[in-house]
């Protein structure tokens, strides 16, 4: 039987094996393993002959089996409060990215806005032996049991108190300051706020900041981040708020839903009442008119818990375990800079 009938039979039969490579290329079975897991260096004309040989005779690395070597699975799982959020489906996006660069896999688990599961989604992701977990909290509560995860844990945008973990979180604080300046320096000082009840870290800081800028007197609504909220607490506005010229609201998500109720009010935004939003997502420049608003670093924030995550793994110390990225402010149409 000729060797061509013989690659054949046995990709038929069975999958290559380790052994199948060092015969093909001619070298012991230990050269395969140590250039195959990059454990070791070898020769470039070794790991060359390896790779063409493993490239020959259709061999792939068994991760299952790799990963009990090595006791990695070069993966991370990523927890965020709800997908149909953009901004956290974003972040999911640029976590893949970093992680797919450096040859790494990312495994997600959605909370559906539920809190106290974080414990839980941690643990499952563990289960598929993940190296690290990235995680964006629903509630300002450290769920019991999250402190028990036996693997580094970075929290992005969000946070909770735990023992021994990162934060990587734009600064909100600095975001909504930025808004409000911005605002006025339009001329306009009668500002309301419409945002989500205080129950997560962010949600939190851009009252305290709307409160501290704006003043403890201006009108406050409060719900949660979805655009369904932002409709009614704009009807509401409508009805009871009259002495407003400028909505300051929580996310994009809200904006977008304060900016549909006034135009079906017959208002015309920015002329009648301008609106700001937080976050940036996709569809804050489809808007009409586009959304001013505050870009958070997606990018960054995603890469810099990655490689926070990275350090960790490795055993190293990290510099700041609370590192705070700087926010941007976007002017579009529903909130214009001045003539």
């Amino acid at each position: 039987m000729n060797e061509r009938n013989t690659e054949r039979r046995m990709t038929a039969d069975r999958l290559p094996t380790v052994v199948d490579v060092a015969r093909e290329a001619g070298v012991s079975k230990t050269t395969v393993s140590r250039v195959l897991s990059r454990a070791r260096p070898v020769t470039p004309e070794s790991a060359a002959a390896v790779l063409s040989a493993a490239e020959r005779v259709g061999y792939r690395v068994n991760p299952i089996a790799q990963s009990l070597r090595t006791r990695s699975t070069r993966s991370m799982g990523l927890i965020v409060p709800n997908l149909t959020n953009p901004f956290f489906g974003a972040v999911a996006q640029a976590a893949a990215a970093s992680l797919t660069q450096q040859g790494w896999h990312l495994l997600m688990a959605d909370l559906d806005d539920r809190p106290g599961r974080e414990a839980e989604q941690a643990e499952w992701l563990r289960s598929y032996r993940v190296d690290a977990v990235l995680m964006i909290p629903v509630s300002l509560q450290a769920p019991d049991g999250l402190s028990r995860v036996t693997c580094p844990l970075v929290q992005i945008d969000r946070w909770v108190p735990v023992p021994d973990s990162v934060i990587v979180r734009t600064d909100d604080h600095e975001g909504v300051r930025l808004l409000v300046d911005h605002l006025r320096a339009t001329g306009r000082h009668r500002l309301a706020f419409i945002g989500a009840d205080p129950t997560s870290s962010s949600a939190r800081l851009r009252l305290d900041s709307f409160r501290e800028y704006a003043g403890m007197g201006r009108p406050v609504l409060l719900g949660d981040y979805s655009a369904q909220w932002g409709r009614r607490a704009a009807e509401v506005l409508l009805e009871t708020v009259g002495d407003t010229d400028a909505v300051v609201c929580a996310n994009d998500l809200i904006a977008l839903g304060v900016i549909q109720v006034l135009i079906e009010n017959g208002l015309r935004v920015p002329a009648d009442l301008a609106v700001t939003g937080f976050d940036d997502i996709v569809f804050a420049e489809l808007s009409h008119p586009a959304l001013t608003t505050i870009r958070q670093p997606v990018a960054q924030l995603a890469s810099a818990a990655v490689e926070a995550a990275m350090t960790l793994i490795r055993g190293e110390d990290l510099e700041h375990r609370d590192l705070v990225l700087p926010p941007e402010l976007v002017v579009r149409g529903s909130a214009p800079g001045g003539s």
